[in-house]
């Protein structure tokens, strides 16, 4: 068995060093989860309200708008296709590789 010559305060350094990346890291995810929040949410909130409000005057322009702002974010939110790239089959535009049952690590 080796024995371990570190002193106590290196131990505590790398708790207190492991805590503060951690706190770090997780204010840098949050703040990035909520920029990506408001950029998308922002423009398509304007247009819902605009929406509802023309749907309580003017009930068929106000429901288009509704349409139009609801397949907008839709698009927005959803990803193209995946293709694999596999070297041994070179499938193009599926999600999975046709060589295997299991999803190709190798997604562009």
């Amino acid at each position: 068995m080796a024995d371990d010559h570190r002193e106590p305060w290196q131990f505590l350094a790398y708790v207190v060093a492991s805590v503060v990346l951690n706190v770090v890291i997780g204010i840098g995810v949050a703040l990035a989860i909520g920029i990506a929040a408001v950029v998308l949410l922002i423009p398509f909130g304007v247009l819902g309200g605009l929406g509802f409000l023309l749907l309580s005057t003017v009930e068929p322009l106000g429901a288009g708008l509704l349409v139009v702002a609801g397949v907008l974010f839709g698009l927005s939110c959803s990803s193209p296709p995946r293709s694999c790239r596999c070297p041994r089959c070179r499938t193009s535009g599926t999600t999975r590789c046709s060589c295997s049952a299991t999803p190709s690590p190798r997604w562009t």
